[in-house]
């Protein structure tokens, strides 16, 4: 996410998630989210009930689309 703020992209897609909210990845989304720049999330697929990151930052960060699929 750094290396894509410094290169002053438009748009970053993330297909990784984590279950852990990690302050250094809140961090850096939330620099995104400061210089307008739109990030599009994978929400995880495997029908979990608990939050997975960076998708969950969707609630502070409005930069933030979160995609899932389905069969």
């Amino acid at each position: 996410i750094h290396y894509a703020i410094a290169r002053k992209v438009d748009i970053i897609s993330i297909s990784a998630r984590s279950n852990l909210d990690l302050p250094e990845l809140k961090e850096a989304v939330k620099k995104a989210h400061e210089k307008g720049i739109i990030m599009v999330v994978a929400a995880g697929n495997d029908a979990s009930r608990y939050f997975v990151y960076p998708a969950a930052y969707s609630r502070y960060y409005s930069n933030i689309i979160v995609v899932a699929s389905s069969n």
